[in-house]
């Protein structure tokens, strides 16, 4: 299932250091965040600076690898396109070796046709923003609450899941905050989860708000996202040998596999890694460039299915 490529790019000696506290930790009040819970929960762990500044090449790629066990061509590729626009040169003093090539999160939240951020964002708003819109969290953790079920498969025991008492709607740009939903009241909810078909359909009804379509390169942002959700957080399950007896062809995308409610909210809202991260949750086998690049091409073609249905019940 994995590239041969990919799986000679073991990322084991990328591992940041165990020594240090990465117990999570909300973000200060003047700590720098981006419209990218990948990045922020890095920085609330301290994988990253806490500060969300000063961020420096080697330490960003070795983050994103060893936590999220991305292989290094697939970490450079989500790396490098953010030090080439919004990175800067640090020259404190005139001796080489205290100069630095750096980014702060809060840059990535400027919006162009040629930056990271986009209008399409499954948890943040249109404009510059550094931590999840309210309305738009819950109204994705209200959708994957009632999905994720394989068709034809029993559906899940109902159970309660403690959703943050999400507050009023998003401030305006000039009143951001960087703090992740807090804890405080109990919301019910169903738990379930999300299948790449379900990313399909949170990607059309996003897209559905906006003025005009993405551009190609925004698109292809966007399917990214949903790529590495889906792979960095479905839950483990039989492969398609298991279940079907036969060997799986090597292209196969098993849509069947879900990423957990509480996973969601945890990474989502709360932009921390789920409990016991590194002994249950985390991807136990690299994922690879060309794997992403399959499941995002996946996406993209559910979309289409999905996009030519609503055309075709307009005959």
């Amino acid at each position: 299932m994995y590239s041969s490529f990919a799986a000679s790019s073991s990322t084991e000696n990328l591992l940041p250091s165990r020594s240090q506290d990465h117990q999570y930790s909300p973000p200060e009040e003047c700590a720098h965040r981006a419209p990218c819970p990948g990045l922020n929960t890095l920085a609330n762990h301290n994988y990253i600076p806490r500060s969300g500044t000063g961020i420096t090449f080697l330490n960003l790629i070795s983050a994103v690898a060893k936590v999220y066990n991305l292989s290094l061509p697939l970490t450079l590729l989500l790396a490098l396109p953010g030090f080439i626009i919004y990175g800067r040169f640090n020259f404190p003093s005139c001796l080489p070796w205290t100069w630095s090539y750096t980014v702060d999160l809060a840059d990535l939240a400027s919006f162009g046709p040629y930056k990271i951020a986009h209008p399409a964002s499954l948890v943040h708003p249109n404009y510059p923003s550094h931590a999840p819109d309210p309305d738009l969290l819950f109204d994705f953790l209200s959708f994957a609450r009632s999905h994720g079920q394989a068709e034809g498969s029993p559906s899940s025991p109902i159970s309660c899941t403690l959703i943050k008492d999400l507050p009023s709607p998003s401030p305006p740009p000039s009143a951001l905050s960087t703090s992740p939903l807090q804890p405080s009241a109990i919301r019910p909810v169903i738990t379930s989860g999300l299948s790449l078909f379900d990313f399909a359909q949170l990607r059309i009804a996003r897209e559905s708000q906006l003025s005009k379509p993405l551009n190609t390169l925004h698109e292809q942002i966007a399917l990214g996202e949903s790529a590495l959700t889906w792979l960095v957080f479905h839950q483990t399950g039989p492969s398609l040998s298991d279940k079907a007896g036969a060997c799986a062809p090597p292209d196969h995308v098993d849509n069947d596999l879900i990423v957990p409610v509480d996973r969601l909210v945890s990474w989502f809202g709360e932009e921390k890694l789920p409990d016991r991260w590194f002994e249950d949750v985390r991807p136990q086998n690299t994922i690879g460039l060309l794997q992403a690049r399959r499941v995002a091409g996946q996406i993209q073609k559910d979309t289409e299915i999905l996009q030519w249905r609503k055309e075709a019940s307009k005959v």
